[in-house]
């Protein structure tokens, strides 16, 4: 089985994070992309979840940007407020978040530690970080250059460069992701989502 986790994360730089403190729920906000990114998890999971935080407390501190917004442990949050707490344990990343592919790759590297993370996972993550990457991936394989459209393409480098994922793992993922758009238009499928997470 392939590392994901240990291989982003020696890539990264070391994030650097305050001391666990109390953050009132109330001053947080939920990150924008979280919910496209990641699966939202079943009524089972949030009900397991909830008894656990009930009897055991909060074991695990979110992660947050200097600004409250929510990295890592949007399902706690959720919970905790569901469970009407006013403050929850936090962690505020002190390191420069310089622009989006920083906290995209901080985001799947804390992510990666508690949920499995397959090619339709990653394929969403992909085209979250490249919109129309069906018609972009294609593009490199058709000659780009040539065309003069080298500039919409899209490679793996640039992929595991955006994202941190390794680059054997994206070129993996679009190999199969390449084959499945054609085989969809093939058949006469076009504009059609081709990797839905669960």
């Amino acid at each position: 089985a392939e590392n994901l986790t240990g291989e982003i994360m020696s890539k990264a730089a070391p994030i650097e994070t305050s001391q666990v403190k109390e953050i009132p729920l109330d001053k947080l906000t939920p990150h924008p992309k979280n919910d496209q990114i990641f699966k939202i998890e079943g009524e089972a999971y949030f009900d397991e979840l909830m008894q656990d935080m009930k009897k055991n407390g909060q074991i695990v501190p979110i992660l947050v940007d200097k600004n409250h917004k929510i990295l890592a442990g949007h399902n706690r949050y959720k919970v905790a407020k569901h469970l009407k707490w006013k403050t929850i344990k936090a962690q505020v990343v002190t390191s420069d978040i310089k622009n989006e592919t920083d906290e995209l790759k901080l985001m799947l590297s804390e992510q990666l530690f508690r949920r499995q993370f397959g090619p339709a996972d990653r394929i969403k993550v992909y085209q979250l970080a490249f919109p129309n990457l069906a018609d972009r991936v294609l593009v490199v394989k058709g000659g780009a250059k040539a065309r003069g459209e080298n500039s919409y393409a899209v490679t793996a480098n640039m992929i595991a460069e955006k994202t941190g994922i390794p680059l054997t793992t994206v070129a993996r993922d679009l190999h199969g992701f390449k084959k499945t758009v054609e085989e969809l238009r093939g058949l006469g499928v076009k504009n059609k989502p081709v990797a839905k997470g669960n």
